[in-house]
């Protein structure tokens, strides 16, 4: 009786310890997004883009709830720079509380706080130990990287957390190797693809792990129907927006029009080095508007040039991209220059060189330590490898285009499970025999 007391004892101990964790987290974050954040930014407001809205998303979420369309100004075309995911939420938020960055920063603060939570679930699932996802989950809610994404209206906040939701339903699919399991998979990476398309890599990777994990034929035709159903559901959620823009403009588009800009871009930097990154975003923004000059088509100025017809929205973004495929099939080895510069940027390049030096200092030892953790994981048969290829997945995606550490954001929250693994020497936790599967 005195063993079941002591014990009852110790889970409220342990208990009250978590809830004070817990408030001491948030009492830190509050303090750090609504004081520290705002005055570094009053500082050095070229530093990081933070305490307003990015990517002009809340225009299109404004003239949404005005009710003049999925558009950016009143008097211009219908648009599919953006995809919607994000936008519907900002509009959301918008219809309740006005224009309000203030709202939209106290939601993705929710959002960041969710994040973390289905990431302590996801690292108890693969690392085996409580205080270590417990630790993971920390690192993810008070990463700098996160601070300044909860402080502007972005999607990154909303974005991590879909994803996060997503590996979690993928790790329980993979457990249960149940079809319905996939297809909620299959949701929530819909979802993910609706507020951004860079994690459509990762079906494929996915098939692979499933058929390395048992290779033989049987698993093959197993593993094809059960990524098949992830992916036909996902298209399924995404269909809309594809249907959308093909009543539209005529044109399939699976994502967002602008992808010709973003490869371009990728090309602008590599031909014009050593100038900071918010300057060449300057650079190529005052050569669309000379292109768009050149070629008579009229537009509202931006960084994002705004159409009155949705045909020349789409043909100049093209038009962009083929430029970038022109240059590269003259001269092969100018697309590796560009992987190898985005493949350094995807981490830390930043607006500034101050901002690229703040982001080595945080990031390359995160970074280094997830890549320690995932050889030790996988050494100890802990299952790390869904979360290693989708990192991977991920990562491949921007190579070709454009590489900005901004970009990796979404990845802190598995690099910090990774990144927790080594610790288990220190504090002891040890993953049962039973518990070592899916490696």
């Amino acid at each position: 009786m005195n063993w079941a007391v002591a014990e009852q004892s110790g889970w409220h101990k342990t208990t009250i310890a978590m809830a004070g964790a817990v408030v001491a987290a948030v009492l830190i974050k509050v303090f750090l997004l609504y004081v520290v954040i705002p005055y570094l930014y009053q500082a050095s407001p070229s530093t990081y883009t933070a305490e307003g809205f990015a990517d002009w998303y809340d225009l299109i979420a404004m003239n949404l709830v005005e009710g003049n369309g999925y558009r950016f100004f009143p008097d211009t075309a219908e648009t599919m720079v953006r995809t919607p995911g994000y936008v519907l939420v900002l509009a959301g938020i918008f219809s309740v509380f006005g224009h309000s960055m203030a709202a939209a920063k106290a939601f993705n603060f929710l959002f960041s706080f969710a994040t973390a939570y289905v990431v302590y679930v996801l690292g108890k699932r693969v690392t085996m130990s409580h205080r270590l996802a417990l630790i993971a989950a920390t690192v993810t809610f008070l990463h700098p990287a996160f601070l300044i994404a909860d402080s502007r209206g972005g999607l990154e906040s909303l974005f991590t957390l879909t994803l996060m939701v997503f590996m979690l339903l993928t790790y329980r699919a993979i457990k249960t190797d149940a079809i319905k399991d996939y297809v909620f998979a299959g949701i929530a990476l819909g979802v993910c693809l609706l507020i951004k398309s860079t994690p459509a890599l990762f079906p494929a990777v996915l098939f692979l792990y499933l058929v390395a994990l048992r290779p033989n034929l049987a698993r093959v035709r197993t593993a094809i129907i059960r990524v098949g159903a992830l992916s036909l559901v996902a298209g399924v959620v995404l269909s809309p927006w594809i249907i959308r823009n093909y009543a539209l403009s005529g044109n399939f588009v699976p994502t967002m029009s602008v992808g010709g800009m973003a490869a371009y871009g990728g090309l602008h930097d590599v031909l014009h080095p050593g100038r900071e990154n918010y300057l060449q975003s300057e650079d190529v923004a005052a050569e669309m508007d000379a292109m768009l000059k050149e070629m008579k088509i009229p537009y509202k100025p931006g960084y994002y040039p705004q159409f009155y017809n949705i045909a020349d929205e789409v043909n100049f973004y093209r038009h962009l991209g083929d430029i970038a495929k022109k240059r590269y099939l003259e001269e092969p080895s100018l697309l590796l220059r560009v992987m190898a510069t985005n493949a350094i940027g995807f981490w830390i390049n930043g607006r500034t060189t101050k901002a690229t030096v703040l982001n080595m200092i945080i990031v390359l030892p995160l970074l280094a330590l997830a890549i320690w953790g995932a050889y030790v994981g996988w050494r100890q048969s802990l299952p790390v490898g869904p979360i290693v290829l989708f990192i991977v997945a991920f990562y491949l995606a921007h190579l070709p285009i454009l590489g900005q550490a901004r970009y990796h954001v979404p990845l802190i929250p598995l690099i910090a499970i990774l990144a927790c693994i080594p610790l288990r020497s220190v504090i002891g936790d040890v993953p049962t025999t039973s518990s070592k599967r899916h490696g």
